[in-house]
């Protein structure tokens, strides 16, 4: 509560007194030591508490914060601390601090993280082009990031007509930015003159402090979940022409001409009216019902996502109330099944790797030897984008994929570090309730106990964390629960010429046509019935890793049971290339009662089994921005 100092009269004087008066604000303060040595009191929580130093695996994959080089690093500078397993490390947590209407991310680390030099890691090299009609910043120029061999550093054409020979510049460590905020002299208040001297820096942050801040690389990371939102929502806005959102509207032509670049794509003046030629990213009007319909068709499993149905708006073609979670499943799932029978195949599959790049990120476990594999596909990606859309489309927020798999480098897996839990929390603050647990039966008796002849059939079911429904439910349900799949090894010759037994493992995909519940003794064990999708002939994987299926091609009539235990979920989504094939999608648990493990962000299966090398990039110096199998421009 705030002491407010007021003018009061006592005798005919004049004098001040403070006195209590109303709080503008009231700051709650829970001390954190208490709650720290409950944790320890508690035999379970004690355990996780120390599992860095006695529980984990030490090999080459990124599991946690402890594989991390700046965990070690805080270790080597302070033995002391380090070599104690019971000494705690947190994280302070700023989703929705955000006072006065200042990004909050500016407010802590005292970066100005607005203006042309608006990436804290770029700082003074951040390379930008003020947009005249836009009247906004565009963050382009990501060949610099490429090695100095990379072919698509001499291109012109495709990109702002000139090459590119800068360098991009090494991010500072903490000890650097120290040395240029140290002295910073902060002048409060309005009418106190200020330093004309301008700096990127507005002042040093409180943060350094503490003895070890300027020792950490990252001391402010990115949040992925913000960062795929907003990547998310350009590529769905450009994509669809939403008015007001989209970035390839008239002022993103005129920007264009004033850059001297993408003639063909210059607006055009036919009469009275104004004509924009449609760019390589313009769907035609049958593309943009296909695109949305194809979303509104998809039924996910129950705890999956929210209703996808909900946010198509089919009167104008586009989507609406996209949440964060929303854009994390349409980029990590969706969108690539989409956009399979739309746009020309260069840009669809530039697309289709961004999707596979923020899938690949998002993954819990990550092998070290593959970051700088995945460093570089961002680059490449983000200098393809620049060939596709508008330099408006390049915002801030676009650019900070450059700097991503840096900070998986340094601080770990991006689970532990975005802001899902977060959010996630602040719901159980509120009051909602998860979805309740159920134990699982006991399997380990089942050969030993006769079961009851009289078996009950349900319509659906959960198990596992999974929910099935059968076929017949699903059809009347806004959800799909009835596709599973199981995982399988067998035994087959090498090849025709190779009659070397081997053994492989191998998917088989089916659709639940009923559920059973035999009861034992002292237990019941659930058996799905299903349908199989014919493996020779129903199923196939194309170029870019969809594994596409027929279900109307049913094979393995004998042995339709299967145990409820050894599946795993999947979905199907009608393929809008051929709608006699589906695509399989794979889905995944619902969040158990626990409100600790309810707080987890469930990784994201990738929707293509293919590789980023797999995918062959475009080094022809030549317009891409340019579409010409249709002329449906935008008047």
């Amino acid at each position: 509560m705030w002491i407010v100092t007021v003018q009061k009269k006592t005798d005919g004087n004049t004098g001040d007194e403070e006195i209590e008066g109303l709080p503008a604000k009231v700051l709650w303060y829970f001390p954190i030591i208490p709650k720290f040595k409950r944790l320890f009191a508690i035999k379970e929580d004690a355990k996780n508490l120390t599992w860095q130093e006695n529980g984990r695996k030490v090999d080459k994959f990124l599991r946690h914060p402890v594989n991390s080089p700046q965990w070690k690093r805080i270790d080597e500078k302070f033995p002391e601390f380090g070599i104690e397993s019971r000494n705690l490390r947190i994280g302070l947590a700023t989703d929705d601090m955000n006072p006065y209407g200042n990004l909050t991310y500016g407010n802590l680390s005292r970066y100005s993280v607005k203006g042309h030099y608006a990436c804290p890691i770029c700082e003074e090299n951040t390379s930008y082009t003020q947009l005249k009609h836009w009247k906004k910043i565009a963050y382009t120029r990501h060949r610099k990031f490429l090695v100095r061999s990379h072919p698509y550093r001499r291109l012109k054409k495709t990109f702002n007509g000139c090459k590119e020979d800068e360098i991009a510049s090494t991010p500072r460590n903490g000890e650097q930015v120290y040395e240029r905020v140290k002295n910073i002299n902060i002048v409060f208040g309005k009418t106190q003159k200020k330093s004309i001297e301008k700096n990127i820096w507005k002042k040093r942050s409180i943060f350094f402090n503490l003895p070890y801040w300027c020792k950490l690389d990252v001391r402010h990371c990115i949040d992925v979940m913000h960062v795929e939102k907003n990547v998310c929502d350009n590529v769905i806005e450009t994509l669809l022409n939403i008015k007001g959102k989209t970035k390839g509207g008239v002022k993103a032509r005129q920007d264009l001409v004033d850059m001297g670049i993408r003639s063909e794509l210059h607006i055009q003046f036919i009469g009275k009216c104004t004509y924009l030629p449609p760019s390589c990213h313009t769907l035609s009007k049958n593309e943009k019902k296909s695109f949305c319909e194809c979303l509104c068709n998809v039924k996910v499993p129950q705890g999956y996502s929210s209703n996808v149905k909900s946010l198509v708006f089919m009167q104008d073609l586009k989507l609406i109330g996209l949440k964060s979670h929303n854009c994390h499943v349409l980029m990590q799932q969706f969108l690539p099944v989409i956009i399979r029978n739309i746009l020309p195949f260069s840009i669809r599959v530039a697309i289709t790797r961004l999707c596979l790049f923020f899938n690949a990120i998002c993954k819990k476990v990550t092998d070290t030897l593959k970051l700088d594999e995945l460093e570089n596909e961002a680059i490449t990606i983000l200098c393809q984008l620049e060939m596709y859309f508008p330099p408006s489309f390049f915002d801030i927020m676009v650019h900070l994929i450059v700097h991503l798999v840096r900070e998986i480098q340094l601080c770990g897996p991006i689970y532990l570090r975005w802001m899902y839990p977060v959010e996630r929390y602040m719901k159980i603050f509120k009051g909602y309730v998860k979805n309740q647990y159920r134990p699982e039966a006991s399997i380990v008796e089942r050969l030993a106990r006769r079961p009851n002849n009289d078996v009950i059939t349900f319509g659906g079911y959960d198990i596992n964390k999974y929910c099935f429904y059968t076929k017949i439910e699903d059809d009347k349900s806004r959800v799909q629960n009835s596709g599973v799949t199981i995982q399988a090894e067998s035994v087959h010759f090498a090849s025709s010429k190779d009659k070397n037994l081997i053994t492989t493992s191998m998917s088989y995909f089916r659709v639940i046509q009923d559920i059973w519940e035999i009861a034992y003794v002292t237990f019941r064990l659930p058996l799905l019935k299903c349908e199989r999708v014919d493996g020779n002939t129903g199923v196939w994987t194309n170029d870019l890793g969809f594994t596409l299926v027929d279900l109307n091609k049913v094979g393995y009539k004998v042995e339709p049971f299967i145990m409820a235990y050894q599946v795993r979920k999947n979905f199907y989504v009608r393929d809008p290339c051929n709608e006699k094939w589906s695509v399989v999608l794979e889905g995944r648990t619902m969040h158990e009662t626990h409100e600790d493990e309810s707080l987890d962000m469930h990784e994201t299966p990738s929707f293509s089994s293919t590789s980023f090398c797999a995918i062959a990039d475009n080094e022809v110096d030549e317009m891409h921005a340019i579409r010409s199998d249709h002329d449906e421009g935008i008047w």
